[in-house]
C-alpha cells in the first residue's frame, strides 16, 4: 500500500499522540509499504509573501526528533503555512487525519492521494477548539479507528459513527523490558502533569491517606516534563528523563497510579505494565480495557479508594505481587507496539479495499 499520515505539528512534536503515529508509520515502512507523514511547518505565519509564499515540498529529516530519527518512512513539511492541499501530499491507496483540522484538510481531497480515515486518539471537542467545526469533523462518515472502547461507545452513540473500529495503542517492549530494575522494589509512582484533567492531585493526595493509614512513609515517586515543588510530595523524582530513565522509574515501584478523569487512552499504564508494575487507575481512557484483579486495581477517584489499594499492593506477599507483575507484563505483551500496528495495518488494508473495518460478525470491540 501506499499511505499518507496527515498531523498538524511540524517536526519536533514529543507527545504521545504523535509517537504513536510515528510507531505505526515506521512498522508500516518496515512491511514494505510506502509511507508518508506529512504536515505544515513548524511556523504559523508564512515567510514570504505573493508568489513566493508557497514552497515546494521539501523532505525534513527530522534532526531534532528522537522519535523519527532513522525511521523507514518519508516525512514532508509542505511548504503550506496554514493548511495541507493537494498539491501537499502525494498519491497514495489511503490518507489518514490524525487530528480534527487534518480531517477537515483531507475532506476535499481528490481521490488518487487515498480513500480517507480518521484515526481518533481522543474525543476531539476540547473547549479550546471551534466546537461546530469539530463536532461536524467527528459527524463525517469516514471510516474511522480509535484507540480505545470508550471512545468507540462515544461516537458511534453521540455522533453516529458506524464504520469503525477500536485499535488498542501498544507499548515498545524493546523501550520497556519488564523486570524489577532495583533489587527491592517499594512505594508507588505517578506521572506529574500540570493538566487538570490528569488529576494529579487524586495520586498525591492518595499517597498522603496511605502513608497516614499506615503510620509508614511509602515511598512516591515520578517523573514529567516540568519541575516540581515540596508541594507535590515526591521522594525521587525526575524531570524530563531520557527513555532508559523512565523505564528504570517504572521498574522501581510496587505498583504505578494512573489518577485522570478523562484520557484518550494513558499510555503510562501500558508502559508501567511491560516493565511487570502493577497499575491501580480510575475509570478513564483505555484503563477498563486494560486493568483488572489479577494485574492492578479500578478504584473509584477518590483519595480513599486509591489509598486503599495503594495500601494492598504495597503490603501484600512477594508471592502475590509476583503473580500480579508477571500478569502486568503478559498484558503488555498482548499490547505490544508491533501487535497493535499489525491490527492498523489490516484496518488499514480493509480501508484501501473499499471494506467496511468490522468485517460481519467480528466481536465489537477488536485489537
Amino acid at each position: 500500500m501506499k499511505v499518507t499520515f496527515l498531523h498538524p505539528h511540524g517536526h519536533g512534536q514529543l507527545a504521545g499522540g504523535f509517537r504513536v503515529i510515528t510507531e505505526y508509520a515506521d512498522y508500516l515502512g518496515r512491511q514494505g509499504h510506502e509511507v508518508f507523514t506529512v504536515s505544515p511547518p513548524r511556523e504559523r505565519e508564512p515567510r514570504f509573501k505573493g508568489p513566493l509564499r508557497r514552497l515546494p515540498l521539501r523532505r525534513d529529516p527530522f534532526q531534532d526528533d528522537s522519535f523519527v530519527r532513522g525511521r523507514s518512512f518519508t516525512n514532508i513539511v509542505s511548504g503550506s503555512p496554514h493548511m495541507l492541499t493537494p498539491d501537499d501530499v502525494p498519491d497514495a491507496d489511503v490518507i489518514i487525519a490524525t487530528w480534527w483540522l487534518t480531517a477537515e484538510w483531507i475532506a476535499g481531497m481528490p481521490p488518487e492521494k487515498g480513500r480517507r480515515v480518521h484515526f481518533i486518539q481522543d474525543l476531539e471537542i476540547f473547549p479550546y477548539l471551534p466546537q461546530e467545526r469539530a463536532r461536524a469533523v467527528l459527524r463525517d462518515p469516514m471510516p474511522k479507528i480509535c484507540v480505545a472502547s470508550w471512545l468507540e461507545d462515544a461516537l458511534r452513540k453521540d455522533f453516529g459513527a458506524d464504520d469503525i473500529t477500536t485499535v488498542f495503542n501498544g507499548t515498545n517492549l524493546d523501550a520497556f523490558p519488564g523486570g524489577a530494575t532495583d533489587a527491592n522494589r517499594s512505594g508507588v509512582g505517578c506521572l506529574f502533569a500540570r493538566a487538570p484533567r490528569k488529576r494529579f492531585v487524586l495520586a498525591r493526595d492518595a499517597v498522603k491517606e496511605a502513608r497516614a493509614r499506615s503510620g509508614t512513609d511509602i515511598p512516591f515517586k515520578g517523573f514529567g516534563a516540568y519541575p516540581v515543588t515540596t508541594n507535590e510530595g515526591y521522594d525521587q523524582y525526575q524531570e524530563s528523563p531520557p527513555q532508559d530513565e523512565l523505564a528504570k522509574i517504572y521498574g522501581r515501584c510496587r505498583a504505578w497510579l494512573f489518577s485522570s478523569e478523562s484520557e484518550g487512552f494513558g499510555l503510562p499504564i501500558l508502559e508501567a505494565m511491560a516493565m511487570g508494575t502493577p497499575v491501580i487507575a480510575t475509570r478513564a481512557g483505555a484503563a477498563p480495557d486494560l486493568v483488572n484483579e489479577r494485574n492492578g486495581r479500578l478504584v473509584d477517584s477518590t483519595p480513599e479508594a486509591m489509598a486503599e489499594a495503594i495500601l494492598e499492593l504495597t503490603t501484600m506477599s512477594e508471592n502475590e505481587w509476583s503473580a500480579m507483575s508477571e500478569a502486568a507484563r503478559k498484558t503488555a505483551e498482548l499490547h505490544s507496539a508491533e501487535n497493535a500496528a499489525a491490527s492498523f495495518a489490516k484496518a488499514l488494508e480493509r480501508v484501501a479495499a473499499g471494506e467496511p473495518l468490522r468485517p460481519s460478525g467480528q466481536p465489537h470491540h477488536s485489537d
